[in-house]
């Protein structure tokens, strides 16, 4: 590896949509820079959320949130036209090639390719290619499920595709990134509820099969009772028509057997609680300080 390229550890986090991965995630990187880590924060698509979490304005190129934190928005074609450049570096030639009527339908048109790109940049580091990044710690608030599976497989698709050439060469080195658990952690969050359990169960298996890679399940919005579950149960027999305390007794339930089922495939289970009487970013530092060294 060269020197001038730090290899960082990457952390794709991704789930269900509304199961609050992107919370997860800021809470991630501000636990990162607490144990010591240089972090960049990076969300994937076209529009932040972080920007009303940290109250700033996020782009492509990383903005300072604090010491040690920086955040960044990346999306497909910004991605790709960064590494152009790097290798042109001629501005001008970069600029014809995306405004080209052909080049922009084509590249528009082929997901496959904004998607490795996106990866490219993301494991530029530790593939020593392309610009390097002075991080020690990249987590990435990633697509929601499906899409995340649909973006983990393009590297090798497209290397078995075009097996020949610097494509089809970068494209097996990516995805051997991808695979890599020391380089490389999936965190998949999810809800104590049967449709996120489900695709959870369904994701953590395909990761398992086709990247070796054994997720980190997150219990996200685990609900804390300050009563023994005992102590809940005497209180619904003396009010059973409380219509609360049924709802209480029931996520408990849930969330016991979602701990349990998640064991018993083998995979490493850890809750999280969210207080959403606080602010986004209050809530962001107390899940910061919940979760446990990962």
């Amino acid at each position: 590896m060269k020197k001038n390229h730090i290899i960082p550890s990457i952390y794709l986090v991704t789930g269900k949509g509304g199961v609050g991965k992107s919370t997860v995630a800021s809470a991630l990187a501000k636990k990162k820079v607490a144990e010591g880590e240089k972090v960049l924060l990076v969300e994937l698509g076209d529009t932040s959320y972080n920007r009303l979490v940290f109250e700033k304005e996020i782009g492509y190129q990383p903005v300072s949130i604090e010491k040690n934190l920086d955040a960044a928005l990346w999306n497909g074609e910004s991605c790709l036209k960064e590494f152009i450049s790097y290798f042109i570096r001629l501005s001008r030639v970069v600029d014809l090639f995306f405004e080209n009527k052909i080049m922009k339908t084509f590249v528009q048109a082929a997901p496959a390719i904004k998607e490795l790109a996106v990866l490219g940049k993301l494991t530029s580091s530790n593939r020593s290619y392309g610009p390097p990044m002075d991080y020690t710690s990249i987590v990435v608030d990633c697509f929601s499920t499906g899409h995340f599976m649909s973006l983990m497989r393009v590297p090798r698709g497209i290397s078995e595709a075009i097996r020949m050439g610097p494509m089809g060469v970068q494209s097996r080195n990516i995805n051997n990134v991808l695979k890599d658990k020391r380089m490389c952690k999936v965190i998949v969050v999810c809800l104590a509820e049967d449709l996120p359990l489900q695709e959870t169960v369904e994701l953590s298996t395909a990761l398992k099969s086709e990247f070796d890679q054994t997720p980190l399940v997150i219990g996200n919005k685990i609900l804390k009772v300050p009563i023994t579950e005992g102590g809940l149960d005497n209180l619904i027999k003396q009010d059973p028509n409380n219509e609360s305390l049924k709802y209480f007794s029931d996520r408990i339930q849930k969330q016991k057997e979602a701990a349990i089922r998640f064991k018993k495939l083998g995979y490493v289970y850890k809750e999280l609680s969210q207080d959403f009487s606080k602010r986004a970013i209050e809530r962001v530092n107390s899940m910061a300080q919940e979760m446990e060294s990962i």
